[in-house]
């Protein structure tokens, strides 16, 4: 066997492991839930928040001003070293909301991720039983807090909301791409927790209940060092068997976030996302398969794509490829499209499949280095300073 058709072997392999964890989420995905909890338990909302003085406000109005009653939940904004106007901006809403509290971070122990030492510091004083935490850039419905609530079953330890980029941001090429990427990135969540399948999800819109977080071991000793906060918690849960995992397909549910401002940020962004994924790769055997695939299919298609012009005998297979990826692909997007109601986004799909596999390739070398820049902070693989 040459060294050419053992890579091709391979790549034959990851695409078939790629397009076979795509059905199963898309069968998931259509796995309806049939009972909701009634109950109105005490609810702690945590946003952690940095240098966040262009939204925290926008933010905060929208949370506050829920149905849910005020005297059943409280909103708990932690300022993580911001040297910004976020912490007087909040300071200036403490007399609008009573259930709104600020917690200012003055130190930090250097071990501990940032944002998971926020959420502790906010878990210590919160009240609650259900807590729901989201970023300071997010708006939510007035129905947010009832929805996600009606989710939490007794079995229920934690349920994953859904987010979209809020579509009057969406106008460049780019914010196109990260839209509609985010959204099949969901799409697939949706469809990967109601199989039983868990691998990802997004701290814009996740909660859980505060017994199941302390029993899962939350950010503990052992998991206070990497980062992703979310994804860290899904997989406890998830390997704790005692606790369910659900996801709030109830559109009073969703919240919008900011699209990013420009190119490099948004790779910035997604190069953050796949590290923090690739800290979580012990925790998770499905998600180091899935994302080993995807990256190995998706490079490898771009390769072979290039290879094909100059070998004439690769053209066939590669065309055949390209169009069984193409059709997984598109049902991801077609189904989160309708489903999500983001049907404008549809369009676009044919310029995110370009574009996708070489995206996939600056995104997985880059992620393999296990270092960023967040928010003037530098991320070394378990180190942060």
């Amino acid at each position: 066997m040459t060294f050419d058709n053992l890579l091709i072997i391979i790549f034959c392999i990851s695409l078939i492991i790629y397009c076979a964890y795509l059905i199963i989420f898309i069968v998931g995905f259509f796995l309806s839930r049939k009972h909701f909890s009634s109950d109105t338990p005490k609810v702690s909302v945590i946003i952690a928040a940095r240098n966040e003085e262009d939204c925290i406000e926008r933010c905060i109005n929208s949370i506050c001003q829920q149905k849910y009653s005020n005297e059943n939940f409280e909103v708990i904004v932690v300022n993580d070293h911001s040297e910004d106007a976020t912490q007087s901006i909040v300071q200036s809403l403490l007399k609008n909301y009573n259930n709104l509290k600020l917690i200012n971070i003055t130190d930090r122990p250097q071990d501990y991720a940032p944002k998971k030492y926020a959420i502790n510091e906010a878990l210590n004083v919160a009240t609650g039983e259900i807590i729901l935490t989201t970023d300071a850039d997010i708006t939510v419905k007035p129905s947010w807090i009832e929805s996600i609530v009606s989710f939490f079953e007794q079995e229920v330890g934690l349920v994953v909301g859904y987010s979209s980029v809020r579509e009057t941001q969406i106008k460049k090429f780019f914010q196109k791409f990260e839209a509609l990427d985010f959204l099949m990135l969901l799409t697939a969540t949706k469809g990967s927790i109601r199989i039983g399948l868990p691998i990802s999800c997004t701290g814009q819109n996740l909660s859980f209940r505060k017994k199941a977080f302390d029993e899962v071991g939350g950010f503990g000793e052992k998991n206070k060092t990497q980062s992703a906060d979310d994804v860290l918690l899904l997989h406890l849960m998830r390997k704790s068997k005692k606790w369910q995992i659900a996801f709030a397909e109830d559109s009073n549910s969703f919240v919008e976030t900011d699209a990013t401002k420009s190119l490099i940020e948004f790779l910035k962004q997604r190069i953050r996302w796949a590290a923090m994924g690739v800290g979580q790769f012990s925790k998770s055997l499905n998600l180091t398969i899935m994302s080993v695939a995807t990256s190995i299919a998706n490079i490898g298609l771009l390769l072979l794509v290039g290879y094909s012009l100059i070998s004439a005998g690769l053209f066939q297979f590669v065309i055949l490829a390209l169009i069984v990826k193409l059709l997984v692909d598109f049902l991801i997007a077609a189904i989160g499209s309708y489903y999500f109601e983001k049907f404008s986004l549809l369009w676009f799909f044919p310029f995110l499949f370009i574009f996708y596999m070489p995206y996939i390739l600056i995104i997985s070398i880059f992620s393999l280095f296990g270092n960023f820049r967040w928010k003037k902070r530098v991320y070394k693989m378990t180190k942060i300073k």
